[in-house]
């Protein structure tokens, strides 16, 4: 969304981090990062400086809501999680977070399913907007879905450990098969889990890529192991490279 935004010439975009990573956002030709505390007056100087008109807010994340409350200024929150999926997982912090929704301009929900249930509950301020496209459909090239490869991609967490039990099945009748994970971070437990398994040279752990279409391009099969999803970009992503996905149909969010 940063890039897009930057790329219609209309908009200087910064963007506020709490932490360096290792994105790197350098090729958004007018896309600044900002590496800020969490200090409301260093807020509140920034605005000044550069005279900000809205902020954008991603998933309910940020910790400086009020701070750009009290500037006066427009405020978009865009919201990746779903609501039943707190039901069902006895998260009560949604409805601890629903006050803070006042403060929004606007809240954009990502799927319909959450649209409709806030509005249930009269939020006027709501908008329902799907996920946008990364890759342009008509322009992408298509993965032949030739190769033995079987492809996840975004945060890893413990929902990965069925799919890991999976392909180890898997290798009993396709034993050259090649499981290509691509994620920020690895967590021990999944590395751990890989290793007990004895499949460790049938899986690759591989890092944050600036270049995602290669592995869209190298998979026959995109999985997305989650038990709870909004509407996640790696779904839009691997359609658009015409590659298949396996995935639980969720309750909440099909």
């Amino acid at each position: 969304l940063s890039e897009l935004l930057a790329k219609t010439e209309k908009y200087d975009v910064f963007l506020i981090c709490e932490q360096i990573t290792n994105l790197d956002f350098d090729h958004y030709r007018k896309v600044k990062k900002i590496i800020q505390k969490k200090d409301a007056t260093e807020i509140a100087t920034f605005d000044k400086n550069f005279n900000i008109d809205f902020y954008i807010l991603n998933n309910e994340a940020s910790t400086y809501l009020e701070t750009y409350n009290s500037l006066g200024k427009k405020i978009i929150g865009i919201f990746h999680g779903v609501f039943l999926s707190c039901i069902f997982t006895n998260n009560t912090s949604i409805y601890q977070q629903w006050y803070r929704l006042n403060f929004y301009d606007a809240f954009i929900q990502i799927i319909p399913d959450d649209y409709y249930i806030y509005k249930k509950f009269n939020f006027e301020n709501e908008v329902f907007i799907p996920n946008l496209y990364t890759f342009e459909p008509s322009e992408t090239p298509l993965s032949s879905l030739s190769k033995k490869n079987v492809l996840i991609v975004g945060r890893i967490d413990d929902a990965i450990k069925g799919a890991v039990y999976a392909f180890s099945e898997t290798l009993k009748y396709l034993p050259d098969a090649t499981l290509n994970i691509v994620s920020p971070v690895f967590p021990q437990n999944i590395i751990n889990l890989v290793q007990e398994l004895g499949i460790l040279s049938n899986v690759n752990f591989l890092p944050y890529s600036k270049n995602i279409s290669e592995a869209y391009l190298n998979t026959s099969v995109l999985i997305v192991s989650s038990l709870s999803e909004s509407f996640p970009m790696v779904m839009n992503e691997a359609k658009a490279h015409g590659v298949p996905i396996v995935a639980f149909n969720v309750d909440y969010s099909p």
